[in-house]
């Protein structure tokens, strides 16, 4: 937009997914004038914006509301050495007070925290989450599936040395039972025991690693994201 003669953008990065839409990046230069004018016209252009898809049928809209570090840039790479950038607390005080104006002219309903989100909805499948290509809850998911995987494969080597283990403890028994000659048909029969035994260990084991993959593939990994969420969420 062109105002007295001062060149001044807003950038907004949009996915949408499923009657979702998420907000990824806001950036802008400061460069508008009057200043004093600037901070209501970004609210008009986000509530503008929400109330736009809302009428496309969108039902939830997701805000990324990180600043980003020190030195880095979300849109453009030419901002003014002078603008400061927000720290976390205050950009999301920042949108905050966007979304009270946008329920006071009945665009938004409710809007809350995704921890706060999470705990209410009581989540207890991660496909549940939605999904953003380069959100950063996708990525965090992505390695905790990779983390969960490690243990997993952990654990299934543990079992195997304590399956080997057990059935080395068993052989020796054998060996060191003392029995008469005549009892040659009852050992055979004990040795064919502990074969039987060898087999039901392996088997509880396998059935153990089949129960322990399936929570990995839901409690164990929903535990982690919320253990995550409680970290982040601030």
């Amino acid at each position: 937009m062109y105002l007295e003669a001062i060149f001044s953008c807003v950038f907004i990065l949009i996915f949408v997914y499923f009657r979702r839409v998420y907000i990824s990046y806001l950036d802008s230069v400061y460069y508008f004038r009057p200043k004093e004018k600037r901070t209501a016209l970004y609210y008009e252009i986000l509530i503008g914006y929400l109330e736009y898809v809302k009428q496309l049928g969108i039902v939830y809209a997701h805000i990324w509301a990180c600043p980003p570090s020190e030195g880095d840039d979300y849109i453009f790479h030419c901002h003014p050495v002078e603008q400061r950038v927000p720290k976390p607390k205050r950009l999301q005080e920042w949108y905050k007070t966007m979304l009270d104006k946008a329920i006071d002219q009945r665009v938004v309903v409710d809007y809350k925290d995704i921890m706060k989100d999470f705990t209410e909805t009581a989540l207890n499948k991660v496909t549940d989450i939605p999904y953003f290509e380069g959100d950063f809850w996708t990525s965090t998911i992505e390695d905790l599936l990779k983390e969960l995987d490690t243990e997993e494969e952990d654990r299934r080597r543990f079992e195997e040395l304590e399956s080997v283990k057990v059935s080395d403890d068993g052989y020796f028994d054998d060996l060191m039972e003392t029995e008469e000659p005549t009892e040659t048909s009852d050992k055979r029969k004990s040795g064919s025991s502990t074969t039987h035994k060898k087999k039901n260990f392996k088997k509880t084991t396998s059935q153990r690693r089949i129960t322990r993959k399936n929570m990995t593939n839901g409690s164990d990994l929903i535990s982690k994201i919320h253990t995550m969420m409680e970290k982040h969420k601030e």
